[in-house]
């Protein structure tokens, strides 16, 4: 049975979570990131020479924000794809290869598909959802990975509706009430639209309690710590 996500309330974690540390924090969660690699299997694609002039190096959200005013661009919405993949991914490479060599099958529909979604993102995340889900999807490229796509495509503007939904923050919030999500994926467009507007909704509660503006990505940031704990 579907989850009524009306009157599921911010969890006591979470807001702990926001409330203790600043804005700023979001914006400065980073990995590291095996820069030769993706400089070594990105040879011939658009957005490689950004990642050649060290061996590893740490990326922050900060650092991927920086390369999304270009992604109204198909070379510049396929170097932005990059970086949310490398800071995805970190030193878990797993499929990364796959998803190059699908873009590099047709590296113009790929870029064409990512740069309409970008445009879509700002105002329809479902929208955004249903296209890099749809016909048109760039293969291994499921929606723990296009989300942050979507997200790094904001450039970090809080306004800005997409956010990050992977397993962890998915295991959070079925941990804390949606007991109807899949911590396991095959999420479609309508949970998306479901997540993204109880994560503002939690973020408008949590600014009320903490006494600051809470952005939502500060509650999705929070959700993935928390899932990834509850492993």
């Amino acid at each position: 049975m579907r989850t009524d996500l009306s009157g599921l309330p911010l969890p006591g974690d979470v807001l702990e979570r926001v409330a203790n540390g600043p804005q700023s924090a979001v914006g400065g969660q980073s990995v590291v990131v095996p820069m030769a690699w993706w400089h070594r299997n990105l040879e011939g694609l658009p957005g490689r020479d950004l990642f050649g002039a060290v061996d590893t190096a740490q990326v922050s959200r900060r650092d991927v924000f920086t390369l999304a005013s270009a992604s109204d661009t198909n070379d510049g919405a396929l170097t932005l794809l990059w970086w949310s993949l490398a800071w995805g991914a970190g030193n878990r490479l797993r499929l990364c290869s796959q998803r190059i060599d699908s873009v590099r099958e047709d590296v113009r529909g790929a870029g064409t598909t990512l740069r309409r979604a970008a445009a879509l993102a700002g105002d329809g995340p479902g929208a955004a959802f249903r296209l890099l889900a749809g016909p048109d999807r760039i293969k291994y490229l499921g929606a723990a990975f296009f989300t942050k796509y979507l997200y790094f495509a904001g450039c970090g503007r809080s306004e800005h509706p997409c956010l990050i939904l992977d397993a962890n923050v998915a295991l959070a919030l079925h941990d804390r009430g949606w007991s109807s999500l899949k911590a396991s994926g095959g999420w479609g467009a309508d949970t998306y639209e479901r997540y993204v507007e109880l994560a503002r909704r939690w973020s408008t509660e949590a600014t009320l309690a903490a006494g600051r503006t809470v952005a939502p990505a500060e509650i999705e940031l929070a959700l993935f710590k928390l899932g990834r704990a509850d492993r």
